[in-house]
């Protein structure tokens, strides 16, 4: 008689968070992976020292700087945005899960933009992205729509479509 002994063994990645964490003194933008249905927007006020949970693409600084990240949904990139001691602005990948993801994205893109002459941008620090013809302009232009115009971050961070969107965000998984 020949017995079976069958083990289920899971393995279970922990991280601690997943999103974005602002170490820096200012109110960042998060621009989500995909527009918010229910509030009709595409980007959310962060505080500074502080984090979001959700999916996102990248972050805008008010001096048009622009981090992007390369994810598809439905995969997270989590990453920690900091100014260095020359106040530029630096990112990092938090975790292992997200770095697979967004070098594999990257990859993607660099196949794409070579062999069918697209335009896909990668991850990395963009500068001046609020002038006229640059690479992510688009960003900065839906963000300042969705933001009215004002680059009162501090003052857009206190709406209510903004606190509400927050609010939903931090209960996703």
């Amino acid at each position: 008689m020949t017995v079976v002994l069958r083990m289920n063994i899971e393995f279970v990645v922990y991280v601690a968070f997943k999103g974005v964490i602002n170490d820096t003194d200012d109110y960042v933008i998060l621009r989500l992976e995909d527009r918010e249905a229910d509030y009709n927007l595409h980007n959310v006020v962060i505080a500074p020292h502080s984090k979001l949970r959700g999916k996102f693409d990248g972050a805008i600084f008010k001096d048009g700087t622009i981090v992007k990240v390369s994810a598809h949904a439905p995969a997270w990139v989590s990453f920690k945005l900091w100014r260095n001691k020359k106040g530029e602005v630096e990112y990092r990948i938090t975790d292992i899960v997200s770095r697979v993801v967004d070098v594999t994205c990257n990859m993607i893109k660099y196949i794409e933009n070579n062999i069918w002459d697209k335009n896909k941008d990668y991850s990395k620090v963009y500068l001046n992205q609020n002038l006229p013809g640059a690479e992510l302009e688009s960003w900065w232009e839906s963000a300042m729509k969705d933001l009215k115009n004002s680059l009162d971050w501090k003052k857009s961070f206190k709406l209510e479509n903004q606190k509400q969107l927050r609010e939903k965000l931090a209960k996703t998984l």
